[in-house]
């Protein structure tokens, strides 16, 4: 992840150990029956993508949709034959910055096919992303002008983590917190405060130490406040602006999808106690987050005030768009946007700085690829969501995975229209590897069997009823629900 691993011989090797590692595994451990799905549509999707790749590439002869610039180049050598791509040594390169997130999702998928496996590994994402965001901002307050290990070139006054661009860092800071505030969620979700501060208010009553893990809880909540802070002082607009409506719908799924090991899945009325025991975690959510940035982004506000849509980004989109519409639907090639966009840009604009990038994934991919982005985009967003969605209706209380897919994706879906930060290898990577463990929770099967009618629900309750009076309770304030 340092600096973005957006070296073309960084990307090549750690390509090259990901799929060497998915071979070794898929032989060793094999494929798990719930990730199979997944496993297909991404096998699909690169073999598709390739496909297409080798056909822009390839030599064609005359009457085939070659790039028009290969026939000033026929003028002066006769003998050289066109393709579609503009850059036709360059494409198989950049097709391995798609791999790589793609194999590493993969070996994910293999690796964590359990629920217990899967929810450790994004605990330690979370942990990992919030010490990351510590570091971050203590080298900013204390060197900034130190990237690492390295003397900082650009964004001077922002902070950008592990990364070059601050966006990219925005985005990644972004997809943390969400994380971390999932994990806060699912570590207190049956904590009964009232209980809890009522035996710490009376030290000499009784209470369950061992049914409330506080330094967990600690934890994450420190995690999560200081990522937010990381990413306020990344000052990038839309990525504090995406957090904040991804935040949102976390906490608004999270807070309306009942939680319960044996009740039916869904969104489902609450009772009321628990309805209003909840409504501060997406009702206060907004408010907390407005705090922190009234307190210290001052910056982020300065800049949405004063640039607003007076952006270079925003100035050059008719001209990514015109190229985009003149290449549709065959493309330009993958690595093909440095070279074509020069003729497009408006001198209006501006003509410091050199763009290898449009930032937004969308124009650049269909730019790139042509038709085939769209394609494999709608197959792959629309897998996800399903995915998502069915682990929310099904996992009972492993549906916290489905609500953080959804926020994650809605979070980077967003961030995406106007900047470039899926197509930085270092964060393709990071949000690649979240996301896997999620889809892996989403597609598994509960243990328990849900009583759906209403003379089972009463044949158990008379079952408890009945061991309730063979063995009466122990008399001891209890801190969690299902304690």
């Amino acid at each position: 992840m340092n600096y973005g691993a957006n070296d073309p011989i960084t990307v090549a090797m750690a390509t090259g150990f990901v799929y060497i590692l998915l071979l070794l595994t898929a032989i060793s451990t094999g494929i798990s029956e719930n990730v199979r799905l997944p496993l297909s549509i991404c096998f699909f999707v690169l073999l598709a993508i390739l496909a297409w790749v080798l056909f822009q590439i390839a030599p064609l002869p005359e009457g085939w949709p070659i790039h028009p610039a290969w026939l000033e180049v026929r003028k002066l050598n006769p003998e050289i034959s066109g393709s579609i791509s503009v850059t036709p040594g360059d494409d198989l390169g950049a097709y391995l910055k798609i791999a790589l997130p793609f194999g590493a999702f993969m070996l994910s998928l293999l690796l964590f096919g359990t629920d217990r496996l899967a929810e450790r590994a994004l605990r330690l994402y979370g942990i990992v992303g919030g010490v990351v965001a510590i570091f971050s901002i203590i080298q900013f307050v204390f060197w900034p002008k130190t990237l690492l290990f390295v003397e900082k070139a650009a964004y001077l006054d922002s902070l950008t983590g592990f990364f070059v661009n601050r966006n990219t860092a925005a985005t990644f800071f972004g997809i943390v917190s969400l994380l971390l505030f999932a994990l806060l969620w699912r570590s207190t979700k049956d904590v009964q405060f009232r209980r809890l501060f009522a035996a710490l208010l009376q030290p000499g009553q009784q209470w369950h130490k061992g049914s409330v893990s506080g330094w967990s809880n600690l934890i994450y909540a420190l995690l999560f406040v200081m990522t937010l802070l990381a990413l306020v002082m990344t000052k990038s607009r839309a990525g504090v602006g995406a957090t904040f409506v991804s935040l949102s719908l976390l906490g608004i799924l999270l807070g309306a999808t009942r939680y319960s090991r044996m009740g039916t899945a869904g969104f489902t009325r609450r009772p009321e106690g628990r309805l209003l025991r909840r409504l501060w975690l997406f009702a206060g959510l907004p408010l907390v987050f407005l705090a922190i940035l009234g307190v210290i982004g001052g910056n982020v506000v300065l800049r949405a005030d004063v640039r607003g849509a007076e952006d270079p980004r925003f100035c050059a989109l008719p001209g990514i768009a015109a190229s985009v519409r003149d290449h549709f639907p065959w493309g330009g090639g993958l690595a093909s946007f440095q070279e074509i966009f020069p003729a497009y840009r408006n001198p209006s604009c501006g003509v410091f700085g050199v763009w290898d990038k449009a930032h937004n994934v969308y124009l650049e991919g269909t730019l790139g690829l042509g038709i085939m982005f769209p394609i494999a985009l709608v197959i792959v967003v629309a897998s996800l969501v399903y995915i998502f969605v069915r682990g929310i209706r099904e996992r009972r209380e492993y549906r916290f995975a489905g609500c953080l897919g959804l926020a994650t994706l809605l979070l980077v879906a967003l961030h995406s229209a106007v900047d470039f930060s899926l197509q930085i290898p270092g964060f393709a990577l990071a949000f690649s590897l979240m996301l896997a463990p999620l889809v892996t929770i989403s597609l598994g099967k509960s243990q328990s069997t849900v009583p759906h009618s209403a003379s089972s629900r009463r044949g158990m309750r008379r079952k408890r009823s009945a061991s309730g009076a063979a063995n009466p309770p122990v008399a001891e304030p209890s801190l969690l629900r299902g304690g």
